[in-house]
């Protein structure tokens, strides 16, 4: 089965009703993140649009921060933040640039450094 763009957007949605509803149930922020993760994916490698992609990452980046640093344990979250970190820095790498401003990840909490260390 193929999801198209109106099926991410439509998730997305109705992703965001339900955390707005309901914040405190962590998996509806994981399913968001994903989606907007999704979207990144194909506005980057179906439509060529590296901007939109970026976007759409950095809000999939804000809600698996927040997730990895309020539940340290669940390796989930921070293998989800690792993607999209992995996905930021393969866009990068297309544009020719640095995204974000340096830091590196390694300060991140539940990076994948940190998380296989918890989690072997």
């Amino acid at each position: 089965m193929i999801i198209g763009p109106r099926s991410i957007i439509h998730s997305i949605f109705i992703l965001e009703r339900l955390v707005t509803d309901s914040p405190t149930v962590p998996v509806y922020r994981q399913n968001l993140a994903t989606s907007h993760n999704n979207l990144g994916n194909y506005l980057l490698k179906t439509l060529g649009k590296p901007s939109e992609a970026e976007e759409e990452y950095r809000k999939a980046l804000a809600i698996q921060e927040r997730l990895a640093s309020d539940f340290p344990n669940v390796p989930a979250y921070g293998q989800d933040l690792a993607r999209t970190y992995n996905n930021l820095g393969c866009l990068a790498g297309k544009v020719g640039e640095t995204l974000g401003g340096g830091g590196g990840i390694s300060k991140v909490p539940g990076h994948p450094g940190e998380v296989s260390l918890r989690f072997p």
